[in-house]
């Protein structure tokens, strides 16, 4: 539902709606449920949390009074993608806060063989702090490469189809095969 912000809004907040849309955790419609109800929730939008609520009568499960809607449309080891009944309000208040400020946008993140090498007093360390674009490291660990990187040439074998020597064309074959 994502594409109802379509060019109706800013980059600041089109991206702090993403954020808002996105959880930190990876958490099952199960572990949703068994969360207990009005708990917060953290989100990546800095300083914002969703509320849980959770109808005694039903196993429904509401983010910000949003029904989740579709649970389980993608689960993966780090990752569980569930859908929504709408999008998730983001306060008029919060707007003229996004929208009044400086917005930054995410690191850009280099391939690995282009990271700047740390000198060996600082030595960066992404669990201890929060970071809304994992480092490098982080996503070789979780990807396997960063998204951006192409594969290297050596790394993608490169099979020749067999020739057979009937499709083979040559100067003069035109008269035989009208090619």
């Amino acid at each position: 539902m994502l594409f109802d912000l379509d060019m109706r809004y800013s980059l600041p907040m089109y991206i702090s709606t993403l954020r808002l849309h996105a959880l930190p955790l990876r958490l099952t419609i199960f572990e949703l449920r068994s969360l207990s109800n009005a708990s917060s929730v953290p989100t990546f939008l800095p300083s914002h949390s969703l509320l849980l609520t959770k109808p005694s009568s039903s196993d429904s499960v509401y983010l910000d009074g949003v029904e989740v809607y579709l649970p389980g449309l993608f689960y993966d080891q780090h990752i569980a993608v569930h859908g929504l009944a709408n999008i998730l309000p983001l306060s008029r208040s919060r707007w003229n806060d996004i929208e009044n400020r400086a917005f930054a946008l995410p690191p850009m993140v280099d391939s690995p063989s282009f990271s700047p090498s740390y000198s060996p007093s600082y030595s960066p360390s992404p669990r201890s702090t929060w970071w809304i674009s994992p480092s490098p490291e982080d996503y070789i660990e979780f990807f396997g490469r960063t998204p951006a990187e192409p594969p290297r040439i050596g790394e993608v074998p490169v099979s020749q189809p067999p020739l057979e020597d009937h499709l083979i064309v040559g100067d003069g074959d035109s008269w035989t095969t009208g090619f």
